[in-house]
């Protein structure tokens, strides 16, 4: 399993069928990756996609003419946070034990 791909909060859940038997399986919440993008703090995220409109259009490749707040803002956003965690989860195995 890749380091992007591990859970953040694995967690067992319990579960009882038809018949009374009980169960538990794990569910493993979001990723490690998706912990990082959502907690990825905003000076950040500016400095990855800038804090213009221009910046922001030509973050998301469109002109500065086609970008518009409502349709767009949201991807400049997401966008910058997965880039913030994909530098966290690369420094982390960068890290050498000991």
């Amino acid at each position: 399993m890749t380091t992007e791909h591990l859970p953040a909060f694995p967690t067992d859940v319990p579960y009882t069928d038809g018949d009374g038997n009980h169960y538990t399986y794990q569910e493993d919440g979001m990723t490690l990756r998706d912990y990082f993008a959502a907690h990825a703090p905003r000076e950040a995220i500016n400095a990855i996609s800038g804090t213009s409109i221009e910046d922001a259009a030509k973050f998301i490749g469109v002109t500065v003419e086609e970008y518009n707040y409502r349709k767009h803002a949201h991807l400049v956003d997401a966008k910058a946070r997965y880039i913030y965690a994909d530098a966290m989860l690369m420094a982390r195995q960068e890290e050498t034990p000991g």
